[in-house]
């Protein structure tokens, strides 16, 4: 009778197919592992972009300088960039009545008003909506991080209201050439 010592042909064969397959899986999720690694990547560069230019809108703001309403492409780093703004509308039939008649905002104005009719049951303000998207291709798919604010206008605003009086002074715009007032708040004559 002979010894059995070691593995027949078939033995290894099938332990051969079974660490081949092992591998396989093992390499399949590897390569899913490195394009996860890859996409995340290039997100966190877009990310990262979307608020640089989002800061630098937020530095104008600090000089005074407020995005121009309008949209804006260009290529940055690899990726495409759009700046989107546009006039925040403000519906005044959603505004409780004694905010809607306000003078200031639309009603009967005797003087520049911080809103203006747009024609269209809303109003112009020195609100604006701000979007940011940041794309890429990642092979044959588009992918995009959007950053989406809101900005104030004070420039706007600071031109609307030059006009208006300066309270108590009965001078309108505040340039010390008001009508002659006594103490009373007449007019006198001569």
């Amino acid at each position: 009778m002979r010894s059995r010592a070691g593995f027949t042909l078939l033995e290894v064969l099938a332990a051969s197919a079974v660490v081949g397959f092992v591998f396989t899986v093992l390499a399949s999720w590897n390569i899913q592992g490195l394009r996860a690694e890859g996409t995340a990547s290039r997100r966190l560069e877009a990310s990262l972009l979307a608020d640089r230019v989002l800061s630098d809108l937020e530095a104008g703001l600090l000089t005074g300088t407020a995005p121009q309403v309008g949209r804006d492409e260009n290529e940055v780093e690899g990726f495409a960039v759009v700046v989107e703004v546009a006039p925040l509308p403000v519906v005044l039939a959603d505004l409780p009545p004694e905010v809607a008649g306000s003078p200031t905002l639309g009603g009967e104005p005797s003087g520049p008003t911080l809103l203006s009719s747009s024609g269209g049951g809303g109003a112009v303000t020195p609100l604006r909506h701000v979007r940011i998207e940041v794309g890429w291709m990642d092979g044959t798919a588009e992918e995009r991080v959007v950053r989406d604010t809101f900005v104030f206008d004070a420039a706007s605003v600071a031109s609307t209201l030059e006009g208006i009086s300066t309270p108590g002074t009965g001078d309108p715009g505040g340039d010390g050439e008001g009508g002659d007032e006594d103490e009373d708040g007449r007019e006198e004559d001569g």
